[in-house]
């Protein structure tokens, strides 16, 4: 209402018009009204960059999760549940800086399986085989589907009466399951890979042993 009064006063004639009070308010007040017209406008900058941002972290985290969920799906075994043959590498080279054993565990005679049972028995021996395999086990032990009946064990920080102990119970859930299809029985082989080992010979070696 002031800045008003000021400027009709401005428009008719009389000694108001040119008072230098009315014309320093005046530019004042423009002065005033720039800043506040400045500071608004940096508000809504700051605040739609606070939005931008905001955004872009949860799009940033809904990413990493995509891309932790696609992981998951290329290393997880369909039918088994376990992590695929996709998975041993890095597993391995984890496991060199302090040495581990390398299990690998062929089931006998599964063609004889697939053949007089059909293959969804032969799959099904394959489940119970990783369900086996993961109850005889530590959680934190890696258990893989290597390839068809073939499965991988790596295990750390274990002494070697502790693997014996694991073998004996993976035996024993196999021999005590209560199924009306064939059973499951299974050839083994054990290679060590020292701290700072080669991951590819010791898991050839474990094959080797789980031959002979």
């Amino acid at each position: 209402a002031v800045e008003t009064a000021a400027y009709g006063s401005r428009l008719l004639p009389g000694r108001s018009s040119s008072s230098p009070a009315v014309g320093i308010f005046l530019a004042s007040h423009s002065s005033l009204d720039a800043g506040a017209e400045w500071a608004i406008a940096l508000g809504c900058v700051l605040m739609f960059y606070r939005s931008i941002q905001q955004e872009l972290t949860q799009l940033n985290s809904g990413l990493i999760a995509s891309q932790t969920a696609l992981r998951e799906l290329v290393e997880i075994d369909p039918l088994t549940g376990l992590r695929n043959r996709r998975s041993l590498p890095p597993v391995l080279r984890e496991a060199m800086s302090g040495g581990a054993t390398v299990l690998f565990f062929d089931l006998d005679d599964f063609k004889g399986i697939n053949d007089a049972y059909g293959h969804q028995a032969g799959d099904d021996c394959l489940r119970r085989f990783a369900s086996a395999l993961q109850g005889s086990f530590r959680p934190d032990d890696h258990l893989v589907r290597y390839a068809g009946d073939e499965f991988v064990a790596v295990i750390r920080n274990v002494e070697p009466e502790q693997i014996i102990d694991r073998l004996d119970q993976l035996e024993e859930r196999l021999r005590s399951e209560r199924v009306t299809g064939p059973r499951i029985h299974f050839a083994v082989g054990h290679a060590q890979l020292a701290a700072g080992g080669n991951p590819e010979e010791a898991l050839r070696a474990a094959d080797a042993a789980m031959y002979s």
